[in-house]
C-alpha cells in the first residue's frame, strides 16, 4: 500500500508511514485531518522560537518587582549621609558624637552604612570618684585619731596644749595605755586609764621624763651619769621588742613631728642653745636656729621658740614657717614662762611678775592676727616658782601656792597648794581642789587632766604618785 500522505509504499497493515509519520489507518477526511494535526505536532523547530526574546520579556516583567526594593534602598542615603551627622552632634556639648568604628561608611548587611549607636557611659569614673572621697574621709578620721592618741602635746580639738610639753611630758596617753616616768625610781611604766596593772617598761634609768610615743617607739631623756657634766640624751625604746638605742647626746628639750625630731642643745658647750632636726633614728641632723632661750613647741607647720636679751633682760617669742624656714618675731615681753596654748589665732602665755620670790604669774591671750594683748587674770593671782599648767582649749588649768610654811632659818620647806580651771572666754577661775600638801604637774590627756605629785615618805624619800582630776 502507498502513503497517502508522502505517496511513498508502505507495508501493508501499517498504522504510521515509516517516512513521514502519516496516520494511515484513517481514511478520507479524518486522514488529512490527522495528518494535518500531525504536522502541528512533529514541528520539532516551533518549541525553539518559543525562547525568542518575547518569550522571556514576560519574566523579565515579573523581575521588575525587586527594582522597587532596589529603589527601596535609597531611604537608606539619608543614613548614609547621616555619617557626617556626628559633626553637627559636636556643636552640642550635651550630645558629643562618638568617632565612627573601624570599617564605617562601608555597607553592612542591609545595603548602607547605619550610624553607630551611642554607648552608655561608663560609671567607672563615678565609681572610682566615690571610693577616693570614702578613702579620704577614711584617712581623714584615722588622722584624727592618731592626733589624739599620739599628740605629744596632749591636744585637743579646739586647741594645741602647750603646757604638757613644758612640764616635761610625764606622762603620756597612747591609746588605752598610759606611760609614765617615775623620775625617782628611774623607770618608766605602763598602764591603763584607771593607773592599775602597772608594767615597767625601762628600768635603770637616771631621772627618765619627756616622754613622747611615735607608734611601738618610745621616746625619753634620761642623765647620762658616765658624762661627768650629767647631760641628758634621747633615747627610744620599742615597746614591743625591748630594743633600745640611744638617739641623741646632749638634749636639752625635743618633740617630735612627723618624721622629724626637733630639738634644742648647747652643741659647743658655750651656754648658747641651738635648735635642730633629724630623723626618727637621730641621724641627719641639720641646725635650723642659732641663740635659743627654750624650745616650745610646735602648731600648724610653725616651730614656736622663745629668745632673751641679757642686756635688757627681755624675752621674744618667735616662731618659725617650717616649710620656708622663714622666722618671725611674735611678741616681747619680761619674765616669759612658755606657751599656755593655742587656739585659731589667740596664744595664751604665761609670764612671771614681782620682785621678790615666790613671784606672780600672768596669764595672757594674745592674737597673732591683729597684735591684740589682752591679761585674763587677775594681776598678782597665781604664784609660784616657776608654774605647772595645762590647757584644754576651753580651759587653763593651773597650780597656784596658798601657803609656804618656813623653818627656823627662814626658808620654805613645804607648801598649800590649789588647782583652779579658767575659762578663757570670760577669765574667770573655779577652785578645783584644794588643801594639797605636794606638788601636782598637770596634763591633759584625751579631753581629761591627769596630775603627778611628788612627795617625801618616810625617811625622806621622794616619791610620785599619779591620778586623774575629779
Amino acid at each position: 500500500m502507498f502513503c497517502k500522505n508522502c505517496g511513498k509504499e508502505i507495508e501493508d497493515n501499517s498504522k504510521f508511514c515509516r517516512y513521514c509519520g502519516a496516520d494511515v489507518t484513517f481514511g478520507g477526511d479524518d486522514a488529512s485531518a490527522q495528518e494535518e494535526k500531525s504536522k502541528e505536532e512533529i514541528k520539532p523547530e516551533e518549541p525553539v522560537k518559543e525562547a525568542e526574546p518575547e518569550t522571556p520579556k514576560e519574566p523579565a516583567a515579573a523581575v521588575e518587582p525587586p527594582k522597587e526594593p532596589a529603589a527601596a534602598v535609597e531611604p537608606p542615603k539619608e543614613p548614609a549621609a547621616a555619617v557626617e551627622s556626628p559633626k553637627e552632634p559636636a556643636q552640642a556639648p550635651e550630645a558629643p558624637t562618638d568617632p565612627p568604628p573601624p570599617g564605617a561608611g562601608q555597607p553592612p548587611n542591609g545595603g548602607y552604612y547605619r550610624p553607630p549607636v551611642r554607648q552608655k557611659k561608663s560609671n567607672k569614673k563615678l565609681i572610682i570618684i566615690i571610693v577616693a572621697v570614702v578613702v579620704a574621709l577614711l584617712l581623714a578620721a584615722v588622722a584624727f585619731l592618731l592626733i589624739k592618741v599620739f599628740d605629744v602635746f596632749g591636744g585637743s580639738d579646739e586647741g594645741m596644749n602647750m603646757g604638757n610639753f613644758y612640764n616635761g611630758n610625764g606622762i603620756i596617753m597612747n591609746g588605752d595605755n598610759l606611760y609614765y616616768a617615775n623620775y625617782y625610781d628611774g623607770e618608766i611604766s605602763r598602764t591603763d586609764t584607771e593607773f592599775s596593772n602597772e608594767t615597767t617598761v625601762e628600768d635603770n634609768l637616771n631621772f627618765p621624763y619627756q616622754l613622747q610615743m611615735n607608734g611601738d617607739d618610745l621616746y625619753f631623756t634620761a642623765e647620762d651619769t658616765s658624762e661627768e657634766n650629767f647631760n641628758r640624751n634621747l633615747y627610744m625604746v620599742n615597746t614591743k621588742t625591748g630594743d633600745k638605742k640611744t638617739l641623741i647626746k646632749n638634749v636639752q628639750n625635743y618633740f617630735i613631728e612627723g618624721e622629724s625630731i626637733y630639738y634644742m642643745n648647747d652643741e659647743n658647750d658655750d651656754m648658747i642653745n641651738d635648735v635642730f632636726s633629724a630623723n626618727l633614728d637621730g641621724l641627719s641632723s641639720n641646725r635650723l636656729i642659732q641663740g635659743v632661750n627654750n624650745l616650745l613647741g610646735m602648731h600648724e607647720g610653725y616651730l614656736y621658740y622663745s629668745t632673751y636679751d641679757e642686756i635688757e633682760m627681755e624675752y621674744t617669742l618667735c616662731r618659725m614657717e617650717m616649710a620656708e624656714k622663714e622666722k618671725e618675731e611674735i611678741l616681747t615681753c619680761e619674765g616669759l614662762q612658755g606657751i599656755l596654748g593655742i587656739s585659731g589665732s589667740e596664744l595664751y602665755y604665761a609670764r612671771e611678775e614681782g620682785d621678790e620670790d615666790p613671784k606672780y604669774l600672768i596669764f595672757t591671750k594674745y592674737d597673732m592676727e591683729s597684735g591684740g594683748s589682752k591679761v585674763i587674770t587677775d594681776d598678782k593671782a597665781i604664784k609660784g616658782y616657776g608654774f605647772t599648767s595645762t590647757f584644754t582649749g576651753e580651759k587653763i588649768y593651773y597650780l597656784t601656792i596658798d601657803e609656804y610654811k618656813y623653818n627656823e632659818n627662814s626658808q620654805i620647806f613645804d607648801y598649800s597648794n590649789s588647782i583652779y580651771s579658767m575659762d578663757i572666754s570670760t577669765g574667770e577661775p573655779t577652785l578645783v581642789e584644794n588643801g594639797l600638801d605636794s606638788w601636782r604637774t598637770l596634763y591633759e590627756l584625751g579631753g581629761k587632766v591627769a596630775w603627778c605629785s611628788y612627795d617625801y615618805g618616810e625617811d625622806m624619800v621622794q616619791y610620785m604618785d599619779y591620778g586623774w582630776l575629779q
